[in-house]
């Protein structure tokens, strides 16, 4: 009775297996063609900026800006006339944490970026890279103040304490030392600044407050010191400072007064206040710098480059006065799409490639009577002019938004399923789907947010961390593909909540975005810049795309230009003939046609042996072998030789060293006769079991050999076969 129970337990095991493969479509492999590109809406021209967060100044008193947006420093000559633009390191999920810019006093470009210091030349060519926990002679987290010198020296906070330590990025360098004051006591610091003579280091009043003032200890570029001098002029507490090239040295205080300085004796040559336009942000979330005698630069991310003096105010370099410049997440269909901008933070609506509204999100949340704020949205389309807005704040939210009748409602869903989650919106059947990173449970419901089903996901039950930050899609079948970027993998998972089939992404970039249409997955490298296609298997067909900036052109036109550059991408959207790319980071919208008249099938082969038999099969043709395969300490081996003609790979047996080599597809494989060290592309692997002669024959492990030129190996336990597919699963 068990036995029955069991065979036809294995049965219809067997035939969901088959049925599942059927179901994701055999859908030939592409060769890689030219794709049909096309681009909506335009960013910041020369004389412009996206978001700037970051300003500093050169030795030739040129003015330096991060631009946020664009991921690039640009710089600027005096008169505002831009000299040069080029692309950086800055992740665009969170533009506050722990950037910096400066220029050392050699005039290489410093940018800070949490843990990493980049150097950079005068013409933005990268020199050098040093992860902070790694400088010679310090212990600890490196705090939110690291200035440059000369010569990769640098000044730097002690997170922890508050003090100055003087250190140096290059490996063979001195051991950092404290700087200390004129007792040999550490100084409480709260901002440092380095001019072409001195080092200055601006201290905090402490004790009663009523009768102390902020204090400037100054030091030779060498770290000795020099002098104190309290600042007992000031008539508000500073909280920043900043030395142009000419020596003089300009603080800045929270509630917005600024003061500059002489560098000598550091009495105020002028003052003044600054008086922000936007109420909600802190004056001290601002950049500034020393400009002249009389004026300082503040860097204002929504209005700027401000020139601030005692009776004066512009603005030297305006920010680009496009509100959908910066497209962060899409959804669309043929004709209809809607975008969400993350500076602007509205909802823009395209139909036919024309913008039609764009509608801030504020205004759709008060119309939904939502309170829930978060920049983390994402946007699914429902119908020609309407679509779900979801917000993962404090709460999971999701607005239905019709952009025609300028109308809002709520989806009532339990408070029980939570904000951190993935989620996904099927239309075909009006379905949501809710992933959550804590338990791994899959909530669905229909759009009014009833009928709600809850499925564990079983290979995910305790393991919440892989689910961070996950993708999914569910197709029509039910089944749920999870896109785990920490892993760089694909996890397929049935309506039962198993796990069906797991595939691995090529190991470069940050996958950050996965989307199903019909039978391709179109998954986004949002690093590398480019769009990886493939089978519901992981069968690749194509990748799409290049990383590349288009950096304040002459024109809007020029955003015309480049197309298939991408530049920190957000999202993507597909259907079965076009898939929709948020390009944030150029500030447009690029849609790339996946028709293509001259796609030709890339032929794939399939080869079964079985253990102990002569007989195999390529792609379903009978093959007579000398030797069968065998195991061999729980390794199977099989003859070299076939196993490489049949893959159509290069062979090579050299009878000196007794190394047998394959090559296929730009991948090389090298054994040695009775040596447990292999060669992958000339990478040491070390082998369970070596390859050996049976029989006169040479027979080599042929899931280690296989799946080094990149074929899938499938073994049979009940049966004994060897299924091998290349190009693999």
């Amino acid at each position: 009775m068990n036995v029955k129970n069991n065979t036809s337990f294995l049965l219809k095991t067997c035939i969901f297996i088959v049925s599942f493969l059927i179901s994701l479509s055999p859908l030939s492999l592409f060769a890689e063609t030219n794709r049909s590109w096309y681009s909506l809406g335009h960013g910041p021209i020369a004389g412009e900026l996206g978001y700037p967060i970051r300003i500093c100044t050169d030795q030739s008193t040129n003015i330096l800006v991060l631009d946020g947006l664009k991921s690039c420093i640009g710089k600027y000559d005096r008169f505002r006339k831009l000299i040069q633009a080029f692309p950086v390191y800055l992740p665009n999920s969170d533009y506050y944490a722990e950037v910096e810019l400066h220029t050392s006093l050699d005039n290489e470009i410093y940018l800070r970026v949490d843990n990493f210091l980049y150097t950079y030349s005068s013409d933005g060519s990268l020199l050098h890279t040093c992860q902070l926990n790694t400088i010679k002679g310090f212990i600890g987290p490196v705090g939110n103040r690291i200035v440059p010198i000369e010569s990769r020296k640098i000044v730097f906070k002690d997170q922890s304490g508050g003090t100055v330590w003087m250190g140096s990025i290059e490996e063979n360098s001195d051991i950092a030392r404290e700087l200390t004051d004129e007792n040999g006591d550490p100084i409480a610091a709260i901002d440092i600044t380095v001019s072409k003579d001195a080092i200055y280091i601006l201290q905090a009043p402490y004790g009663d407050l009523r009768n102390s003032h902020a204090s400037i200890y100054q030091f030779s570029l060498d770290g000795s010191y020099v002098k104190h001098t309290e600042l007992s002029e000031l008539s508000h507490f500073p909280t920043h400072i900043s030395c142009h090239p000419d020596g003089y040295i300009a603080l800045f205080s929270t509630p917005s007064y600024f003061f500059i300085l002489q560098p000598n004796t550091f009495s105020i040559l002028n003052e003044g206040q600054y008086i922000s336009t936007n109420t909600t942000m802190f004056q001290n979330d601002l950049d500034f710098c020393s400009f002249s005698q009389q004026e300082i630069l503040i860097c204002h991310p929504n209005k700027g480059i401000e020139l601030i003096g005692t009776d004066t105010s512009s603005v030297l370099i305006p920010v680009c006065p496009s509100k959908t410049m910066s497209p962060y997440r899409i959804t669309g269909d043929k004709i209809n799409i809607f975008t969400f901008h993350l500076l602007s933070s509205t909802i823009s609506y395209y139909h036919n490639d024309t913008l039609k509204a764009s509608v801030p999100l504020s205004q759709i949340q008060s119309l939904a009577n939502v309170s829930n704020f978060s920049s983390d949205v994402q946007l699914f389309i429902d119908s020609e002019d309407s679509l779900f807005i979801v917000i993962k704040g404090i709460q999971l939210s999701i607005i239905h938004y019709n952009m025609g009748e300028n109308q809002a409602s709520v989806v009532k869903i339990p408070s029980y399923i939570p904000p951190k989650s993935s989620i996904y919106y099927r239309s075909s059947d009006q379905t949501f789907f809710v992933l959550s990173w804590f338990d791994g449970i899959l909530y669905s419901f229909d759009k009014k947010g009833e009928n709600i089903t809850k499925l564990e996901i079983i290979s995910l039950k305790n393991q919440s961390s892989f689910t961070h930050q996950c993708s999914i899609s569910v197709d029509d079948a039910g089944f749920l593909y999870i896109l785990l970027p920490t892993f760089r993998k694909v996890r397929v998972v049935d309506t039962k909540g198993y796990l069906v089939v797991e595939f691995s992404l090529p190991m470069d970039g940050v996958y950050s975005d996965m989307h199903l249409a019909g039978s391709i997955v179109s998954i986004l490298n949002s690093t590398n810049g480019t769009v990886y296609f493939c089978t519901k298997r992981g069968e690749e067909l194509f990748s799409v795309g290049e990383n590349g900036a288009v950096l304040y052109p002459a024109s809007i036109e020029g955003y015309q230009e480049k197309k298939g550059s991408l530049n920190y991408p957000g999202d993507i959207w597909g259907t079965e003939d076009y898939v929709y790319i948020a390009d944030t980071g150029n500030s447009r919208i690029q849609i790339v046609s996946l028709k293509s008249s001259d796609s030709q099938p890339k032929e794939r082969t399939t080869i079964v042996l079985q253990i102990g038999s002569k007989s195999a099969y390529i792609d379903n043709e009978r093959v007579d072998l000398d030797e069968p395969p065998f195991t061999e300490n729980g390794r199977t081996l099989v003859p070299f030789r076939f196993i490489g003609e049949a893959l159509n790979a290069e062979i090579v047996w050299d009878s000196k060293q007794k190394k047998a080599s394959y090559i296929l597809d730009g991948n090389r494989v090298d054994v040695i006769l009775g040596s447990n060290t292999a060669y992958v592309n000339d990478e040491p692997v070390t082998l369970d079991v070596p390859p050996m002669i049976k029989n006169g024959r040479t027979f080599v492990p042929i899931r280690f050999v296989t799946e080094a030129l990149g074929a899938s190996v499938i073994w049979e336990a009940n049966t004994k076969k060897i299924y091998i597919t290349y190009p693999g699963q």
